[in-house]
């Protein structure tokens, strides 16, 4: 397994544990932090872990603004689209934001276009939910 820090508080080896619990078919890990606490979440697969919880540990901060931002959205508007047609359209407009950051390229474009990919995550993930039938 490679090197791991903890997105919290960037602690790493040393001070990563990998806490193992269930037995047989259902033994499952997380991996936990003893500086901060911090503890990712349950998987069924040791072999995961290094890509749930890379490196750097940017990826659980990834997944829970992905997770925000899919509650806000749910929230301002509950209503998705009228059909796959409707919600590709929406795919394509988000797309279509990230790529006027990128080319715009003013100061804080990266901050911008990080939003507006958070924002495309969600219109793609509501999409695979099916949310326009």
């Amino acid at each position: 397994m490679s090197q791991h820090s903890c997105p919290r508080c960037g602690a790493i080896d040393n001070n990563i544990k990998i806490v193992e619990f269930g037995k047989g078919d259902t033994l499952c890990y997380n991996l936990q932090c003893d500086k901060c606490g911090y503890t990712s979440s349950t998987y069924t697969s040791a072999d995961k872990l290094d890509i749930i919880w890379p490196k750097n540990g940017n990826l659980m901060e990834i997944f829970d603004r992905v997770s925000r931002t899919l509650i806000k959205a749910e929230k301002k508007h509950p209503k998705f689209a009228e059909g796959q047609y409707e919600a590709l359209g929406y795919l394509g407009e988000e797309y279509g934001e990230v790529t006027k950051e990128i080319t715009k390229g003013k100061d804080g474009w990266e901050k911008r276009m990080d939003s507006e990919l958070y924002d495309l995550i969600a219109v793609a993930i509501r999409m695979l939910r099916r949310e326009y039938e």
